[in-house]
């Protein structure tokens, strides 16, 4: 473990009192997306495939919907602690897509966990991959600023194979899946907490990834054949993708502002956890992280993508597999449409 006095200028008394996950059953692989779109394995393909860097994908049954996830997720959650669900004070849930677009999936999840009459707070959180890390930011000042105690459910899914995909690289990208983190307040004698965080929105780019509605007045740079449908631009031919630039140009930026908040430097960190939307964007997510990969946590080839549910799951895991103890110094970076960026550092 790290010097614990090392870089503290100021923290957020709040701690993780317990984490959790929900996979759905259900294992789909590249293979089993190849013949829902009626093709042939070819080398091109096969490239294609590799390049993503997706191997299999959990796929939610029929009668599943996200809020199910949820539920699920959060049951496992207050397992594992002896709060009961009337004495939860929030909910807050980042979903994609929601299970309605109102009421928000948080009541319908506080219904499904048996707290529907508690009267606590629920609320989604909207902001993409991004929007589970923002939900934390949301409840660690809660937490912080409260007179009272707060005992803040924090959970995100992605139920992604009911996106519209056009193209077999979209489907191979996403996975479904669900995960969540219980926070309260640390007491003094503890040494959870959170040092820092970092946020970034850059609404310019508001047009490079985005799922549509029914009712969406598509921007001009849309192909037509790619309207109604997940959309992702790719840039110009010849050009490094935009998505790529915009990391590498604005992701150290965010990080070296963390560091600077914190005091705390990459050469810290226990372990980290790094948003896998594909792996050539994970790996210059890892670049600019400066920190040693064997220090960061890797699941994308068994899960795929699972927007802003990969944070608390990849948490959950490795608590789970004993990789990430109490008193470690965990980095959660996070990056997506928006095009929005988070990157958090907390005393787990």
């Amino acid at each position: 473990m790290n010097n614990i006095q090392k870089g503290i200028k100021k923290i957020i008394p709040v701690k993780i009192v317990a984490t959790g996950r929900y996979l759905p059953q259900k294992i789909a692989t590249n293979e089993d997306f190849i013949k829902e779109f009626g093709l042939k394995m070819s080398p091109e393909l096969k490239e294609k495939l590799l390049f993503i860097g997706t191997k299999e994908h959990r796929i939610a049954a029929l009668d599943e919907q996200p809020s199910d996830l949820l539920a699920e997720t959060g049951k496992k959650i207050l397992s594992k602690t002896d709060i009961k669900v009337n004495e939860l004070t929030q909910i807050l849930v980042s979903t994609t897509p929601p299970d309605f677009l109102e009421p928000a999936t948080a009541a319908v999840v506080q219904k499904k966990i048996g707290a529907g009459l508690s009267g606590c707070l629920v609320a989604d959180v909207t902001a993409s991959c991004v929007g589970w890390l923002t939900a934390v930011e949301f409840a660690s000042r809660i937490i912080a600023t409260s007179e009272k105690p707060e005992k803040i459910l924090v959970l995100a899914a992605a139920l992604t194979s009911r996106m519209s995909a056009r193209s077999i690289r979209h489907r191979a990208i996403f996975g479904d899946g669900a995960g969540g983190v219980l926070l309260e307040s640390s007491s003094p004698n503890e040494l959870s907490c959170i040092y820092g965080s970092e946020f970034l929105g850059l609404g310019e780019y508001s047009d490079v990834i985005y799922l549509p509605a029914p009712w969406s007045v598509y921007p001009p740079t849309t192909p037509e054949n790619l309207k109604g449908y997940f959309y992702m631009s790719e840039g110009y031919p010849g050009e490094e993708k935009l998505l790529f630039k915009l990391m590498k140009k604005h992701l150290p930026l965010l990080l070296q502002r963390l560091w600077t908040k914190t005091g705390f430097t990459p050469d810290d960190i226990d372990f980290a956890i790094l948003h896998q939307p594909s792996k050539p964007l994970f790996e210059i997510a890892v670049k600019c992280s400066g920190i040693s990969s064997d220090k960061i946590a890797y699941n994308f080839d068994r899960y795929g993508n699972t927007v802003s549910a990969e944070l608390p799951i990849t948490l959950d895991e490795n608590i789970e597999a004993g990789k990430i103890k109490r008193g470690d110094l965990i980095l959660l970076v996070t990056y997506g449409a928006g095009i929005t960026a988070g990157a958090m550092l907390l005393r787990y």
